[in-house]
């Protein structure tokens, strides 16, 4: 596979049989694609491949010659700028509707988190969970809201019943 620079940071990591290739992206974009294997050279078929963003990796099954994007296993905080960053930005909610909760995980750390039932919205959550990883972050919430949450590609989809309106 052939991974173009966007302006960014990222790993690459092949198996030593060469039968997959796994790229993370840490800043920044990259482009990941097929290499033409009949003339040597790089095709640049967007279409055949993918563009990743932070806390986003792709691999690449050699046998298949297939993309499978998904989540990195520790998504890093992301700053304004797309940078990662050490500082905890705090995570501390009372009373806070479940909507503005998750748009606040979304901008920090640039991952769309989808509510797969509408009325999880009025939802309200309180505690402070800064300290957590995101994984931890969304197992929190998750329990006390009695709700549950899969990692479904580059996107994350957290289902339940629900809470009524106040």
């Amino acid at each position: 596979v052939v991974t173009k620079v966007l302006g960014t940071s990222f790993w690459v990591n092949a198996s030593n049989n060469n039968q997959a290739v796994e790229v993370s992206v840490v800043t920044g974009k990259v482009s990941v694609f097929q290499r033409d294997a009949r003339n040597d050279y790089v095709t640049e078929k967007v279409k055949s491949g993918v563009i990743l963003t932070p806390n986003q990796r792709v691999t690449y099954e050699q046998n298949s010659q297939s993309f499978v994007t998904s989540l990195v296993e520790k998504p890093v905080l992301l700053s304004a700028t797309e940078q990662p960053i050490a500082v905890e930005v705090p995570f501390v909610f009372e009373d806070t509707p479940l909507a503005e909760v998750v748009a606040k995980l979304e901008a920090a750390y640039g991952i769309e988190i989808i509510l797969e039932n509408e009325r999880l919205k009025n939802c309200l959550f309180t505690a402070d969970i800064t300290k957590q990883p995101l994984f931890t972050k969304l197992d929190l919430l998750c329990a006390s809201l009695n709700a549950g949450y899969e990692v479904r590609g580059t996107k994350i989809l957290v289902s339940g019943n629900g809470c009524s309106p106040n």
